[in-house]
């Protein structure tokens, strides 16, 4: 008798399907995006999701662009290069008429659609599973996060690097307005559109071919002055290079900026991405145009060095094992080979779609998904009936929170101020920091007098105040 396979019609699909099919891979493709949709739709509320939004709201209720800090006590007034307006304006505008839920469901397809942007058209099986590892490796970068549109951006920048797009500057300079003013991961697209442009002209000069100077410098002109078509041109520049990267307390503290190897097991398929691509690289080096790899070689280092950049080499490892991957997987083996094959395949759709259903389950109410992420609801409730929010010392994951939902309340810090940080200081992080962890003399510039952290914090520099609020994720102290 024969075992049933659920997958035997598809497989058996793969086993004749023409890879010059332009409807095959259409087929495929449309099934890589549905499944990357379910995986990509995310759930979970960032803690910078509440700043975000409360920033939006404010320029859609009251036409006020933020550039200057009104959330906080501690640096009121500091000038910050705000990359992330649009972008605010989007989760803002679709929160307020569509709702969180389908909120996370746009930004879901949004992260779909950058990968199979990614994708070429000659698929096998295992293409598609390497689309599946680089899609492993960006998952948590993603979500309702502006990373989401920086995947897409950069998918998009990729696909036209590739069909030699170098003709119409005011096109770079737009589409990299557009980024700008969305997230700060235009400057790797900077950076991978004018060392891609130097290196392919150096390559074509090698062969003797006659190459125009003029157009792809006035190219990469172009795309820098688009940068500056925001709402705080030269802020966003020295937020996004200068005090993000000469922060060294935002370097060695913020989870997103530690390596993607502190984090299993995504680390694991990271490493598993990287010898695919060592291989790639000695199969294929001199058919290949070396700025591809060069390019490649630059992401996947910097993804090691932090997680933030993860998606950048997701996107980049997608995009050359599906066009430079030379072994093909015949369906031509025996009958428990195939079932094998159909199991594992049949297990892994129904991990992603059970996962996804749970997720749904979890997050159609934004009450219980707030608390689902351990966000202290209740106790910003007590705050505001008792008004307990001056001098506020809050936990740092829950500043965005505050500015979203108490915003009579001036936080401490939140995500915009890991890398703020006044002349002659180290920044209001290394003082959070040091307050954490009992070093009590950095608290004595702050007249702190409410305090907001998880329930199983013992912060010793508060060891004089009493509780007077304690639920199971968060506990209020007062002087």
């Amino acid at each position: 008798m024969k075992q049933f396979n659920p997958l035997r019609p598809l497989l058996a699909r793969f086993d004749r399907v023409d890879p010059r099919s332009e409807a095959s891979n259409l087929t495929i493709k449309l099934l890589l995006f549905f499944f990357g949709f379910l995986i990509f739709t995310r759930f979970q509320i960032d803690p910078d999701f509440g700043w975000h939004l409360a920033i939006g709201e404010k320029f859609l209720r009251d036409g006020q662009i933020v550039t200057v800090d009104e959330y906080s006590w501690t640096m009121p007034g500091y000038l910050w290069g705000n990359s992330y307006f649009l972008y605010q304006v989007l989760v803002a505008y679709l929160f307020a008429h569509f709702g969180f839920f389908l909120t996370a469901i746009f930004f879901g397809f949004l992260a779909a659609l950058g990968i199979v942007l990614c994708v070429y058209k000659n698929l096998n099986l295992v293409t598609i599973f390497f689309v599946a590892v680089g899609s492993v490796v960006a998952i948590a970068t993603l979500g309702i996060r502006p990373h989401t549109i920086s995947l897409l951006m950069f998918s998009l920048l990729l696909v036209l690097l590739e069909k030699g797009f170098f003709k119409f500057s005011l096109f770079w300079f737009f589409f990299f307005a557009l980024w700008a003013n969305f997230h700060r991961g235009f400057v790797i697209g900077i950076l991978v559109l004018g060392v891609y442009i130097f290196l392919d002209y150096i390559r074509l000069k090698s062969i003797q071919k006659r190459v125009r100077v003029r157009p792809r410098v006035a190219v990469v002109v172009f795309a820098i002055l688009g940068t500056f078509l925001t709402p705080a041109p030269f802020l966003i520049w020295k937020s996004a290079v200068f005090d993000d990267l000469t922060s060294r307390t935002n370097l060695f503290f913020i989870a997103e900026w530690q390596s993607i190897t502190f984090y299993f097991p995504i680390n694991l398929v990271f490493a598993l991405s990287g010898l695919i691509f060592i291989y790639i690289l000695f199969r294929k080096f001199k058919e290949i145009e070396p700025q591809w790899f060069l390019t490649a070689a630059f992401l996947f280092a910097l993804a090691f060095v932090s997680a933030t950049f993860a998606f950048f080499w997701a996107a980049i490892f997608i995009f050359l094992v599906t066009r430079h991957w030379d072994f093909t997987f015949k369906m031509t083996s025996g009958a428990l080979e195939k079932l094998f094959i159909g199991f594992a395949s049949t297990c892994a759709i129904l991990i992603i779609f059970l996962g996804t259903v749970g997720n749904f389950l979890q997050s159609y109410n934004l009450g219980a998904r707030l608390l689902f992420d351990s966000y202290p609801v209740q106790a910003i409730k007590f705050m505001t009936e008792n008004n307990l929010y001056a001098g506020l010392f809050n936990e740092y994951g829950w500043g965005g929170f505050i500015d979203w939902q108490m915003p009579e309340a001036k936080v401490f810090i939140d995500g915009r101020m890991a890398s703020w940080r006044r002349p002659g200081e180290l920044g209001i992080l290394n003082d959070y920091i040091n307050i954490n962890m009992g070093r009590c003399e950095s608290i004595e510039k702050y007249e702190v007098r409410t305090v907001l952290v998880k329930a199983d914090a013992n912060v010793a520099c508060f060891s004089n105040f009493r509780t007077v609020y304690e639920d199971s994720i968060a506990k209020v102290l007062i002087e």
